[in-house]
């Protein structure tokens, strides 16, 4: 089972606005305009079986680098190698010297698209071939951006009332504002909601050590990424000093990150990516890095569309150290690649059961939302 070809497809579809429901535009520290459309690069692997597999990533380059990428370097790279030795395939798009690249990030869709081959051409789940399924259904949690006060207890309170029982939003920009929002979210709900922080780096170690004591006696799961990456001291600092829990994300996806994270005791969670781990084996890898050393572990959301969603799925379905809620925006896209779209009840998403990834790839769809 050769193959014969690799394309990249990019696609994109509008997030619901607030103003409908929804939560766009999405801001945060790092872009306060705010994102309103999720945007991916798909990849499409065939064989000479006549077995196709579908990977996605969300890379942020611009279009012409991603097409260069696929065209110029992935494809003539693997066209001919066999799909089903995806470690050897990977490793063969690593081995130029060419640090300025990280190679298997920009890969992971790749390998993805090969597992989904390999589960399909055995007609099988991705969460078998790892080992089978521990759970059914994944839970996630609601994402939303930074907004007014009154915004934020709208989407969340409605939220709630739809079943979902985690709940992320942004921080960083106006602490006084924050501290407010936390407030009103947890009156309005009664406290049911755990929420989740995420600063995206913008604290330094003064305004983190204000902010956090007085989040003490919130439904606080964990403050995200509060402080820029590498500085598990100030992290550590942080939690000898406030009983609010401390997440990474941003220094997760760095080699070594969450290894070095737990060493000095920085974190009490970790908040992983499937592009961040390097693919499917490196998010197995930190999920059991993560059981090992009593660190749970929560995956993230770059405005993800069906094809890595349903392999995070499959992933967190198999591995039991992603045990917390996964970050997810999916139920918020306007529209989606696949044929039917993945389900979303009560704050939980079920684990697609077909082959590969378990979902099919829609190519209507594929044109419909394709980017020029």
């Amino acid at each position: 089972m050769r193959i014969t070809s690799v394309t990249g497809h990019h696609v994109r579809t509008g997030v619901r606005l607030i103003e409908d429901g929804g939560i766009a535009p999405y801001a945060g520290s790092q872009d306060k305009a705010g994102v309103s459309h999720a945007q991916s690069l798909l990849i499409r692997v065939s064989t000479d079986d006549g077995v196709d597999g579908w990977g996605e990533i969300n890379t942020g380059f611009p279009l012409a680098v991603d097409r260069a990428l696929v065209d110029e370097w992935i494809a003539p790279t693997i066209v001919g190698l066999e799909a089903g030795d995806i470690i050897r395939v990977i490793d063969a798009l690593d081995a130029p010297y060419w640090p300025q690249l990280g190679r298997r990030a920009l890969a992971c869709a790749v390998e993805m698209a090969l597992w989904d081959i390999l589960g399909r051409s055995l007609g099988v789940p991705v969460s078998t071939l790892l080992g089978g399924r521990i759970r059914e259904r994944v839970p996630v949690a609601f994402c939303m951006g930074l907004t007014d006060v009154p915004t934020a207890v709208t989407i969340a309170t409605r939220a709630f009332a739809a079943g979902w029982t985690v709940l992320k939003t942004k921080i960083g920009i106006d602490l006084a504002g924050d501290l407010e929002r936390v407030r009103a979210i947890t009156e309005a709900t009664g406290g049911g909601l755990k929420l989740r922080l995420d600063a995206n780096q913008a604290l330094d170690r003064v305004t983190a050590l204000r902010m956090l004591p007085a989040l003490e006696g919130y439904p606080i799961e964990y403050v995200e990424q509060p402080l820029p990456v590498g500085d598990f001291v100030g992290c550590r600092t942080l939690r000898d000093r406030t009983t609010v829990p401390i997440a990474i994300n941003e220094d997760a996806y760095m080699p070594g990150g969450m290894a070095r994270a737990i060493e000095h005791g920085a974190i009490d969670a970790a908040v992983v990516d499937i592009e961040g781990a390097m693919g499917v084996r490196g998010l197995v890898e930190l999920g059991a890095l993560g059981r090992q050393f009593g660190i749970p572990v929560a995956h993230h959301c770059g405005w993800d569309l069906g094809v890595k969603a349903a392999m995070m799925l499959q992933v967190a379905a198999a591995t039991p150290g992603l045990s917390l809620a996964s970050d997810s925006t999916y139920a918020m896209h306007l529209d989606d690649v696949l044929v039917t779209r993945l389900s979303t009840e009560n704050g939980e998403m079920a684990v697609p059961l077909g082959p590969g990834i378990g979902v099919d790839v829609d190519l209507d769809a594929v044109e419909r939302l394709r980017v020029v």
